[in-house]
């Protein structure tokens, strides 16, 4: 039994690797994050099972999930390329077209029997435990665990790999991030991707309010600021005048869960370039704690 598991895993290894691979490459990445997906999946489902035995996973049912998370993109390959690829901001169309393949995976791979969970990875790994994830809006256990486990895994590769609209973040930054957002599917950290992908191309700002560390980087992804001393006074460093730092503090000030962004124009100094900047400020809530702030994320951009 052991040899015919054994022999069924290595053909769908082979298989899944072609298939894998072809995605990855249309997709812009290195065929990495496939192997990342692989292995990582399986030291979380090792770990999982050490946990807790609410799922009741065998060692096969572990190796199927693994391999079987080589897949969870395969819908990309019905996403045109300009879209996949694209650095700058997505339009609401081409965000919807992004989301598609989700569906457009599990339509691919429902035929396909050669694997158990795959078309449950395929088609879940962008629900969210909170039930705002797509494309069914599933909530808590209702996602797969397969699907919840190469989701975590999927969204930290995300993190400490470079992407075309960020820089890549350390282990222990991704693993803080994850943290912090685990009564959603990682809620913080998603709304960072979220934000900073739909704007990318533009001046970025990442600020701790925990920790204190901030990052502002430029539209290509270079540092222009990055401190660890929370005292810092960065509106000065940046040659913003009193009355526009005390408009917005002000203004953040006055956000909240419900009202969490805001909108400013004015004059900074940037790579000793002293010209009008329009600002977005998205301010960051602890899922754990009532009313805490934990960070804020933004873009600015010069006036046309």
């Amino acid at each position: 039994v052991t040899r015919q598991i054994y022999e069924k895993e290595r053909n769908n290894r082979m298989l899944i690797g072609i298939l894998s691979q072809i995605v990855e490459f249309r997709n812009g990445e290195s065929g990495l994050h496939v192997i990342h997906i692989n292995l990582i999946t399986q030291l979380l489902l090792e770990q999982l099972v050490k946990k807790t035995g609410k799922y009741q996973l065998s060692w096969e049912d572990r190796l199927l999930i693994a391999t079987a998370s080589a897949l969870h993109d395969i819908g990309k390959i019905g996403v045109p390329d300009t879209i996949l690829n694209k650095p700058t901001r997505l339009t609401d169309e081409e965000f919807a077209a992004i989301k598609s393949h989700t569906v457009m995976g599990a339509d691919i791979l429902k035929d396909i029997t050669l694997l158990d969970h795959l078309v449950d990875i395929a088609r879940n790994h962008h629900e969210r435990y909170d039930g705002k994830g797509y494309p069914d809006g599933l909530k808590g256990e209702e996602i797969p665990i397969s699907a919840q486990v190469v989701s975590i895994v999927d969204v930290y590769d995300a993190l400490t790999s470079e992407r075309c609209y960020k820089k890549a973040f350390d282990h222990d930054t991704a693993i803080q991030m994850i943290l912090d957002g685990q009564c959603g599917q990682f809620k913080v950290m998603q709304e960072k991707i979220d934000f900073f992908k739909s704007n990318s191309g533009m001046n970025s700002i990442d600020y701790n309010a925990v920790s204190g560390q901030l990052t502002i980087l430029n539209g290509n992804q270079q540092i222009l600021c990055q401190r660890n001393n929370p005292k810092i006074d960065l509106f000065k460093e940046f040659g913003v005048n009193e009355e526009d730092v005390q408009y917005i503090r002000v203004l953040l000030h006055q956000t909240s869960v419900q009202n969490k962004e805001i909108s400013v124009q004015i004059k900074a100094t940037v790579e000793n370039n002293s010209q009008m900047y329009k600002m977005k400020l998205h301010t960051l809530w602890s899922p754990m704690k009532k009313d805490v702030c934990i960070g804020i994320i933004g873009y600015f951009d010069t006036v046309k």
